[in-house]
């Protein structure tokens, strides 16, 4: 199936396919975020309250890392997708 009509005018109903697996993608991007807030939030409090200072900074550098490994693993999978294209 061509990503475009004959009138050379893209269309979106190529994504239809991919859709149950867009909708997956989109809900664990925002839980993610949402999970990542939270250990930051957690880490930030644990470390100025005194409780527990190795788990309080590895919450931070987990919260912090986590959209670097995201970016990764998106640029990975989008490039594996676009070669087996």
């Amino acid at each position: 199936m061509s990503a475009f009509l004959d009138s050379g005018v893209w269309t979106w109903a190529v994504l239809a396919p991919a859709r149950p697996l867009i909708i997956i993608g989109e809900i664990g991007f925002w839980l993610g975020s949402a999970l990542g807030v939270w250990a930051l939030i957690q880490g930030i409090v644990a470390l100025r309250t005194q409780r527990g200072r190795a788990p309080a900074v590895w919450a931070i550098v987990v919260a912090a890392a986590s959209p670097i490994l995201l970016a990764a693993l998106t640029s990975a999978a989008l490039a594996v997708g676009v070669a087996a294209a």
